[in-house]
């Protein structure tokens, strides 16, 4: 016992001294207090990387999780691990902290749970989940997993994030079949859509496009902008902080004089690798691309062109190249040409039936049809595409005459590679039996060559002196903008750069175009997010494949963006809605009478039209588009009923309803499969409502860019 006070006095002597330090370091600077804080409903919240629900979600309950997660990928991916993927691991922890607290509140509320009786039956049961036996490489595999894990750390460790996976899933499963079961259509409801769906309205109209008005004619007032603005005030809810950035990228281009340094370096490597007695792992230590050709023997009508022509007429121990070939330069051995007329390469095509189930009659009745499709070839063997494009049953290739192209041996068993290897060519074989059902063939092409090649490939990557000028080069446009944000455009048109606009930047992101690497756009979303508006980035931003310079050019922060941020986005409906003004107003002075006559009285830019078949649900109409407003409007007309100007999304309009077509009754039979239907949709669509409207009612908040 005094052994353990007297670590626990340690530790917390310990602990003053780190709490002393920290306070010192927080007088010093306001760093930490920059990157622990972030501003929540008017007050700063320390170690906050976000709210979910109403509730603090602590940098501390997060950062545990994510090491967890981190460690167990780690070991699962033999400490290998890229920028995406920890990325990617990232989100997934998000996305749990957000499932546990909005639809595990929601789980917990309405007595939704797994037991553990529940959970072991799924795992060890007679019937497992499928996921789990997925997981463990086999059904015999779960059971025998689920004993060892009490003595297997690494397995337990396993075993317990499946079982977090199973418990999730089979609680959202039970949550959507409570959704679906409440789900209820009513014969009334049914009666209503069946109509929205299938009344047709005929009409014809007097119609200006606001397009027919030119801007110029036009002038819009700040007070028109703020209007606007009031009125769709909820178009502009900002549900989390957002950045804009504009960007130019220096790409990592390797230079000529790189190209040249990788060509005399394998040029140097031709006599030791023409020499080299285990040829393939002598180009596999030499090679630094991921696209590195086998070294097997193959079919050489397989070869590409370059390939082709660059070993044409060379012998064996032979060494071509080096040469470039896309962005990689290749050196290539002519390690070995053999022949083999017991396993030749063969080019096939093929006509496949399958059987319809597993049942006797099924396998015979197919039988019967491949026969009568070998009698119909034997009659006129120039039939087969025709036949093939038919009856065959391999939708890979029966579009194409059948043809599967030179034939790796293995793919349909071992009776079809014995047939196809002994076939004669140019002749109709069949049936043969295959795991994939009853086969004719064609042998059309067979060649008894193969050819092994030992290939050295380089990718041309840029130099440290390459990317030291590049870097130059990139640090002189910071230099030359000196931090102002109105130099951005000019300086990188002077020197001919492309400036790019980026996307809406939000925590968690992990695209920004043109830019590859999560770590870098991590880095760009996290000096937006926490920077000011107008601001250049003061270094430089080093991404797998380019140099970035950046600049802030919009922050939106959580709420409602402000007018300003959103003018030029409405700059176009504000017009419209001035030029409507205009069209009501000339409207207004031409006596009502036959469209004709009210067209010519307008003069220029109207136009008079009929359009048949109106539906309520389509929000189309003939000749003018989707236009959701006009539709709302021509469905309370009565038939014979005129209009009055109609302000619409694509235009103004006077409408007369010439007539109106009901549907038919449906009888009680059809009524009812009707609803059915409806009810089936409505099912499906409940779950994803239900989740977006838990999501909406947590307010949730992400901080994360705070702290990564």
């Amino acid at each position: 016992m005094a052994g353990v006070i007297n670590s626990i006095r340690s530790r917390g002597t310990m602990l003053m001294i780190i709490i002393g330090l920290a306070m010192v370091t927080f007088i010093m600077t306001d760093f930490l207090s920059q990157i622990y804080m972030v501003v929540y409903g008017g007050e700063i919240q320390r170690d906050e990387v976000g709210r979910i629900g109403g509730k603090k979600l602590t940098y501390t309950e997060y950062a545990q999780r994510l090491k967890t997660d981190m460690e167990t990928a780690a070991r699962t991916n033999q400490g290998s691990m890229d920028d995406m993927q920890r990325n990617q691991i990232a989100n997934q922890v998000w996305e749990k902290f957000v499932i546990d607290r909005t639809f595990g509140e929601e789980y917990r509320a309405l007595g939704i749970e797994v037991t553990d009786a529940e959970l072991k039956d799924m795992l060890t049961g007679p019937d497992p989940d499928p996921q789990a036996v997925q997981w463990f490489g086999g059904k015999e595999n779960v059971s025998v997993a689920y004993t060892q894990a009490k003595n297997n750390p690494q397995l337990r460790e396993q075993l317990k994030q499946i079982e977090e996976y199973l418990s999730t899933t089979k609680q959202q499963n039970k949550y959507a079949a409570l959704l679906r079961n409440g789900t209820f259509v009513s014969k009334a409801e049914a009666a209503r859509k069946y109509k929205d769906e299938n009344t047709k309205y005929n009409i014809s109209f007097l119609a200006v496009n606001y397009n027919a008005i030119p801007d110029s004619a036009v002038k819009i007032t700040d007070a028109d902008y703020t209007q606007y603005y009031q009125e769709n005030i909820e178009l502009f809810k900002q549900p989390r902080k957002e950045a804009l950035i504009k960007y130019v990228i220096f790409p990592k281009t390797p230079t000529r004089r790189d190209t040249l340094a990788v060509m005399e370096m394998l040029e140097g490597m031709k006599k030791e690798f023409a020499l080299a007695e285990d040829d393939s792992a002598y180009a596999a230590a030499r090679s630094n691309s991921e696209f590195v050709p086998p070294s097997e023997i193959q079919n050489p009508a397989d070869l590409d062109s370059v390939t082709k022509s660059r070993i044409k007429g060379v012998g064996v121990d032979s060494v071509v190249g080096p040469f470039l070939d896309g962005k990689s330069v290749k050196l290539i051995k002519v390690a070995e040409r053999r022949s083999d007329p017991a396993r030749p390469f063969v080019k096939v095509r093929h006509i496949l039936v399958v059987p319809k189930g597993p049942k006797t009659e099924d396998t015979t009745e197919a039988l019967t049809k491949i026969i009568n499709l070998k009698f119909q070839l034997d009659a006129d063997k120039s039939k087969f595409d025709e036949i093939a494009t038919a009856e065959s049953q391999d939708q890979k290739t029966k579009f194409k005459g059948g043809d599967l192209g030179w034939f790796k041996y293995g793919t349909y068993g071992d009776e079809f590679d014995a047939a196809v290897a002994k076939a004669e060519k140019n002749k109709i074989f069949g049936p043969i039996k295959s795991k994939a059902g009853f086969h004719l063939y064609e042998v059309t092409d067979r060649s008894t060559e193969g050819i092994r090649l030992a290939t050295i490939v380089y990718d041309i990557e840029p130099s440290g002196q390459t990317l030291d000028s590049l870097r130059k080069t990139a640090d002189g446009f910071i230099r030359e903008t000196e931090g102002k944000a109105a130099l951005f455009d000019s300086v990188a048109q002077k020197r001919n750069y492309q400036v790019q606009f980026s996307q809406p930047i939000s925590s968690g992101g992990s695209f920004i175009a043109g830019i590859q690497g999560t770590g870098a756009v991590s880095a760009i979303a996290r000096w937006a997010l926490n920077g000011k508006e107008k601001t250049v980035s003061e270094r430089l931003f080093e991404a797998d494949n380019a140099l970035v310079v950046a600049m802030i050019h919009q922050l939106n922060e959580e709420g409602y963006k402000p007018l300003a941020n959103v003018k030029d986005q409405i700059k176009s409906k504000v017009a419209e809605k001035a030029k409507a003004k205009l069209i009501l107003e000339k409207l207004s002075k031409i006596p009502p009478g036959d469209f004709e006559t009210m067209r010519n009285a307008y003069g220029q830019g109207a136009f008079v039209s009929k359009a048949d078949n109106i539906s309520f649900l389509s929000g189309y109409v003939p000749g003018v588009g989707n236009d959701p407003k006009l539709i709302g409007a021509i469905f309370k007309l009565k038939k014979g009923q005129t209009s009055k100007p109609i302000v619409g999304s694509t235009g103004v309009y006077i409408v007369k309803v010439e007539d109106v077509v009901e549907p038919q009754p449906q009888d009680e039979k059809m009524a009812e499969e009707y609803r059915l239907g409806l009810q089936t949709s409505k099912r499906s669509q409940i779950l994803n409502k239900a989740n977006q409207g838990l999501r909406d009612h947590a307010q949730i908040k992400d901080y994360r860019y705070n702290f990564e």
